[in-house]
């Protein structure tokens, strides 16, 4: 099985529901405290199956959300589902004027292969209108760095001293930063240390969409990540495989 067919996966919301799912709720619970009113616009750049963009469209129906994927598979799912608009678009290259827009995500896309994060931040920061909000999530850790991350086009982890640096020099102020993904981390880090003692660097095939395509894994790292969720929104969490940072444009 080919990188891309592995791609596909998060494509597809019965292969994948339990992480999709969990984690539009993790991304619920941070951004809870934050208002959205009539009118804004709010864009999630690199939005996959757009499950955010659609949950956020639904609980905000005056605001104006928008998803933008460059990959047309994923672009023709998110935008076969849901009222939240899509748009083809480059992360890179928003299609989008300058000091636009009152809420920014990027959920798992500044980290993906060929994005250079400074100028993805550069690139939010010229779309964002004057004190609007980024919301960035990235992998973390990058002693993590596997098979897993080749196959699903992860072009590399960050610490979170990396991300506050790049987020500073682009001109941000950091207002939250949590880590998700903690209760699966133990198990994760296992596998990659095992990984590295075989010096496993082979793509994940036909084992890695079993797992992706079962009901029981998919069931388990949903409930892993609801958990998750249900804390974030009063609380940090101090590990994980995901880094979300809540930045302000200054």
């Amino acid at each position: 099985m080919k990188q891309a067919e592995l791609l596909t996966l998060l494509y597809n919301d019965q292969a994948t529901g339990g992480w999709t799912q969990g984690m539009a709720r993790i991304t619920r619970a941070i951004l809870a405290r934050i208002p959205i009113h009539p009118a804004d616009m709010v864009l999630e750049v690199g939005c996959g199956l757009g499950k955010v963009a659609h949950t956020l469209q639904d609980s905000h129906p005056a605001a104006h959300v928008t998803g933008v994927e460059i990959h047309p598979v994923a672009l023709a799912n998110a935008a076969s589902h849901g009222r939240a608009t899509f748009v083809q678009g480059n992360l890179l290259h928003l299609p989008f004027p300058a000091a636009c827009a009152h809420l920014l995500l990027a959920l798992d896309s500044f980290d993906q292969v060929g994005i250079d994060l400074h100028q993805a931040l550069a690139e939010a920061h010229r779309v964002l209108r004057p004190n609007g909000l980024l919301l960035l999530r990235v992998s973390a850790h990058p002693r993590l760095q596997g098979a897993h991350d080749v196959a699903f086009n992860t072009g590399r982890r960050y610490t979170r001293a990396e991300i506050a640096a790049a987020l500073a020099h682009a001109g941000y102020a950091i207002e939250r930063t949590s880590y998700a993904n903690a209760l699966l981390a133990a198990p994760v880090a296992a596998l990659r240390s095992l990984e590295l003692v075989r010096s496993i660097n082979a793509l994940p095939t036909q084992k890695s969409a079993g797992v992706y395509g079962s009901s029981i894994a998919n069931a388990a790292i949903h409930k892993a990540l609801a958990l998750e969720s249900a804390w974030l929104r009063r609380a940090n969490l101090p590990l994980g495989l995901s880094l979300l940072v809540l930045a302000r444009k200054q």
